[in-house]
């Protein structure tokens, strides 16, 4: 898409940052467990979700939209992201 991506570790943890041509920061991203995850997330996820299989957890800190956790969930064709706050609301 135009941008440039970078992968690296911090005591252990693997994270991909995002940059744009003109080396302005976009994103960060990290995997995270289903366990990890904020209680709140955890708690909607159980209540409106739970009938979903998760694919991927990532805590993401975004320029514009701070820190939020993307949850893909499978389903029959393009997966389901939903990203989340950490108090469990719903952003997009």
């Amino acid at each position: 898409n135009g941008n440039y991506e970078s992968h690296f570790k911090i005591d252990g943890i693997k994270y991909r940052a995002d940059y744009k041509p003109d080396g302005t920061w976009i994103e960060t991203e990290s995997d995270v467990d289903l366990d990890d995850l904020p209680k709140a997330i955890r708690k909607k996820i159980e209540e409106e979700y739970d009938d979903g299989e998760i694919s991927e957890i990532e805590k993401v800190d975004h320029h514009s939209k701070g820190v939020f956790y993307d949850v893909e969930f499978k389903q029959k064709g393009k997966n389901k992201d939903v990203e989340f706050k950490a108090d469990g609301t719903v952003i997009n």
